[in-house]
């Protein structure tokens, strides 16, 4: 999955789509990834994170898998 994320268009994604009001996430995590200072994230769960991978929420973050 690519995420692209330039000044004029906002993020794009495959697996995210605003103009039908559904959200979709990967059901396995497979990179690393941290959550800013001072954001939130959101995923539909279950969720597995890949051998190896690493998700850090950092202090006065939150991660919520719904």
């Amino acid at each position: 999955m690519a995420v692209t994320i330039d000044g004029t268009s906002g993020v794009t994604s495959p697996l995210y789509n605003v103009a039908n009001c559904i959200y979709q996430n990967a059901q396995t995590i497979g990179a690393s990834y941290t959550i800013p200072a001072s954001t939130n994230a959101m995923s539909s769960g279950p969720i597995t994170i890949g051998t190896g991978f690493v998700v850090t929420v950092t202090t006065g973050s939150r991660w919520v898998i719904v």
